[in-house]
């Protein structure tokens, strides 16, 4: 069964699906804060990037970037990041006033 912690962490961001865990420990030598890495929000943020727009990453993380990556907690965290975001905007975080 799966489990999971809701946390506001530092997530690393790139072009290339990461299932090594060497490479995911020299990150984390590298920046200490670091608790993930996320290829899919590059993308949103390389599209933001050029207009300036301000953007926002809500990630369900799902797996340990390692060789054992699988889809079986994809809908848990996708479900728990449905979740966030509803509470976020109920809350009034993208309020423009």
């Amino acid at each position: 069964m799966w489990s999971c912690t809701r946390a506001t962490k530092v997530m690393a961001c790139g072009e290339k699906v990461v299932a090594s865990r060497q490479f995911r420990e020299e990150v984390r030598a590298r920046h200490r804060k670091i608790a993930a890495i996320d290829m899919e929000s590059y993308g949103v943020a390389r599209a933001a990037e050029l207009p300036k727009r301000r953007y926002w990453v809500i990630k369900g993380v799902c797996d340990l970037a390692d060789v054992k990556k699988d889809d079986a907690a994809h809908p848990t965290a996708a479900a728990n990041a449905a979740e966030v975001l509803s509470a976020m905007i109920s809350g009034g975080a993208f309020a423009t006033s």
